[in-house]
């Protein structure tokens, strides 16, 4: 039998790194539930992320004027007024937190006038972090 002063009475808990995880996941594809259209550019998604992090996609995605789940996936939900660098900066920055490569986007500056709901949430999980 082990005794309990044998091991440190804390546990050091390294740094999360899911920002990396969920931008892989972003990336590969695996397991996506949704397509997304913006400016003539289709994007496979997974909802329960995009629902998890924006309210405005969570009522376009979850709520009652919602694709069916059968389907989400290949049926394309369109997001209108919103150019695809733009909303290919978006997504990235949903799923992974980072705003300095978010920003460094091509479409990062046109995020501030055609999505402004959307960016005014994200920037302000920013500040609760």
């Amino acid at each position: 039998m082990v005794a309990a002063a044998e091991f440190p009475s804390y546990v050091s808990v390294p740094p999360s790194d899911l920002h990396r995880h969920l931008g892989k996941l972003l990336t590969s594809g695996d397991g996506t539930d949704v397509t997304l259209e913006a400016g003539g550019e289709t994007y496979k998604a997974h909802r329960s992320v995009l629902a998890a992090r924006s309210s405005v996609l969570k009522a376009e995605l979850l709520g009652p004027m919602a694709q069916p789940r059968s389907t989400a996936a290949a049926t394309p939900t369109r997001i209108n007024d919103i150019e695809a660098p733009v909303f290919r900066a978006m997504l990235h920055f949903i799923y992974t937190d980072h705003l300095s490569s978010t920003m460094a986007t091509d479409g990062f500056e046109h995020l501030t006038t055609s999505c402004p709901a959307i960016l005014k949430e994200l920037m302000s999980k920013l500040v609760v972090h």
